[in-house]
This record gives C-alpha cells, sequence and structure tokens, in this order.
C-alpha cells in the first residue's frame, strides 16, 4: 500500500508498509515511497450511517514529518492518495483505493495519528447560510468589504511569557504603542478588545511567516488562540490586524460597517417563542 501526501505548498511525501523502498510514477508524479517513518494504516469502517474513514498511524522517526510542522499546520488540508501495487512487479500498474483530505492530526508520546477524510465526507456537513445574529462574513472578505490594508500595522515584541503570550509595542519611538489604525481616530492608543479576534503575522524571529488568529487583547497584553512553533522573542516583528466578534454592534461602532453585516439581529429567537405569561397577566419583553 502506498500513500502519497501532497501539501497545500507543493511538498510530496511518500510512505508505504512494505519494508522497503518503491520508487513509483502514478502518471502524475514520481514518488518514492520510505517504510523507514513507520507508518500503518488502520482498518476502514463503512456503515450507511458514517462515512469511510480511515487513519495513518506513524512514528515521527525521521526528517519526513516533524512535530513542528504539523503544530505550524502545513499539514492542514494536505491531499492524500492511497494505492495499491505489486511491489514485485510495478508494471502492473496501481489500484487507487482512495483519494482523500488529511483531517484531524494527533500526537501522543511521539506517536502521530492522521485522520483520513473521503470525499463522502462533505456530505455529512452542513453546506450553505443559516439565519442567526452573528455575522457569517470574515472580517475584510469580499461579503464584508471593508481593505485590510487600512487596519494593518506593524508591532515589535517587548517580552514574552510563553509560546502563545507577549507584550507588543507599535514600531518607531520607544515609546510607541498600537493604534486604531482604520478607525475615525487613527492615532488613539488600541483600547481593550481592539484585536481580540484578530489576527497576527510574524515578520521576523523564529516564527517568520506563520500566521495565528489572537484569542485576547487586554490593552497590553496579546494572547494568541494556540501555541506558535517555536519561541516568542523580545525583538521579533509582526504584522497585527483587529477582530471582529461578529455582532451587529461591533459592525456599527467598530468598522461603521452595518449596511453589510451578514446577520439578523432582530429576528426574535428561541426565548421569544419560548416566553409566557406571567402570574400578573403580562409578557415579559426580555
Amino acid at each position: 500500500m502506498l500513500w502519497k501526501l501532497k501539501r497545500t505548498d507543493g511538498m510530496l511525501l511518500g510512505f508505504t508498509d512494505h519494508d522497503k523502498s518503491i520508487t513509483y510514477n502514478d502518471g502524475t508524479d514520481t514518488v518514492t515511497y520510505l517504510p523507514s517513518d513507520g507508518v500503518t494504516g488502520s482498518a476502514t469502517t463503512q456503515s450507511a450511517q458514517d462515512t469511510s474513514n480511515q487513519e495513518i498511524v506513524g512514528f515521527l522517526d525521521s526528517e519526513a514529518i516533524t512535530e513542528i510542522d504539523i503544530f505550524a499546520g502545513r499539514y492542514d488540508y494536505a491531499t492524500i492518495q492511497v494505492r495499491l501495487v505489486n511491489w514485485k512487479d510495478l508494471n502492473m500498474g496501481s489500484m487507487m483505493w482512495k483519494n482523500a483530505t488529511l483531517g484531524q492530526v494527533k500526537i501522543k508520546n511521539g506517536q502521530f495519528t492522521a485522520e483520513l477524510r473521503g470525499l463522502e465526507f462533505w456530505l455529512s456537513i452542513n453546506i450553505g447560510e443559516a439565519y442567526g445574529a452573528q455575522c457569517r462574513a470574515d472580517l475584510f472578505d469580499a461579503q464584508c468589504t471593508k481593505d485590510a490594508s487600512l487596519y494593518i500595522q506593524e508591532g515589535i515584541v517587548t517580552s514574552a511569557t510563553d509560546l502563545r503570550t507577549f507584550i507588543p509595542t507599535g514600531v518607531g519611538s520607544p515609546d510607541a504603542s498600537l493604534v486604531m489604525r482604520g478607525s475615525a481616530t487613527p492615532d488613539t492608543v488600541a483600547p481593550t478588545g481592539w484585536f481580540s479576534q484578530g489576527l497576527i503575522t510574524w515578520l521576523s524571529g523564529l516564527n517568520a511567516g506563520f500566521s495565528m488568529e489572537i484569542t485576547v487583547f487586554d490593552g497590553t497584553t496579546i494572547n494568541l488562540f494556540e501555541n506558535m512553533p517555536f519561541v516568542i522573542q523580545a525583538g521579533d516583528t509582526f504584522t497585527i490586524l483587529p477582530g471582529c466578534d461578529k455582532l451587529i454592534t461591533t459592525c456599527f461602532n467598530k468598522y461603521d460597517n452595518v449596511l453589510n453585516h451578514r446577520g439578523e439581529a432582530f429576528i426574535p429567537g428561541m426565548d421569544q417563542i419560548l416566553i409566557y405569561p406571567n402570574a400578573g397577566g403580562t409578557i415579559p419583553t426580555s
């Protein structure tokens, strides 16, 4: 069995459950499938209720797959083709067994387990839009229409607590601060929450080129959604964008963009459906 993995950056990796390397041309790519990565495949499960799935299990014992690359998201949405070949006679061709997308990757004690999601997986998820109070657009996308270039700014790390928590400052004079760029008062120091749900992209340091969502900005400290793959150090530079909680009040007050709000904040919800008259004969309004 041969597993050909293609990352979104174009990098190709090949694995096999055979005890020797196999170099095989599938008509698109010539890949050397290595056994040294300890990769094995689980049995396939399939039923009328569940989509078929398989797991690839392997050990991080080579440079082909590293724990840092997995944590950095370099294998997110990678495509995998699984083939069966006759290792004694590769000229017999191959049988395509599965064309899948890499799903959740788990690591425990140096062992990774990667879920394979077949084409039928997408039939099991909801596709389309649903009414709700929160905006269905993403900040700065085509539906939102706001221009990210008006809000982005550069910053620098003053000090870091761990792989996801650090104190930033603006680029410029020693007392520069991150500001409310893009707002009606673009030179005002950024208040608490301005960068919450925002995005940071590292320009220098060990994490250069990586991006990460921001969970909380308390006015002084930034806390990232996940750990960065490498240590955050004082002097590391980055670009930063503010965030949006997708509520209509934020769209109106922070971005003056309520006309493009893709939510239905005023449609009655379950709380209105379940209300009932109280003992005084009146119906509560909230």
